[in-house]
């Protein structure tokens, strides 16, 4: 439901921040939501979006050993996944998925 005019300003406050970009944690502002809230934003006609919602936990190290690579080394993702958006356009990373 976050307004796209907002989008640029919060990534460029990111950037000179030097955090990751992308929605999550105290950017999503939306993303603690009841269903009441979602609801009532969705009759007053406000833009959405339907993303899958990550657990993961950037502070938490995951250790795997690569065949070619070696040991490596990856923090966990917390980045929301876009799965549709108001306009009803799909996200362009699951169009191979679909048949």
């Amino acid at each position: 439901m976050y307004l796209r005019k907002k989008w640029p300003r919060l990534e460029k406050n990111r950037k000179r921040l030097r955090v990751n970009t992308g929605y999550y944690g105290k950017w999503a502002k939306d993303r603690e939501l009841t269903f009441e809230e979602i609801k009532d934003n969705l009759d007053a006609g406000k833009p959405w979006t339907l993303r899958l919602k990550s657990g993961g936990d950037p502070e938490v190290v995951m250790k795997f050993k690569d065949g070619i690579r070696g040991e490596i080394n990856v923090r966990q993702n917390n980045l929301d996944v876009v799965i549709l958006k108001a306009e009803w356009n799909p996200n362009l990373s699951l169009c191979p998925c679909s048949g």
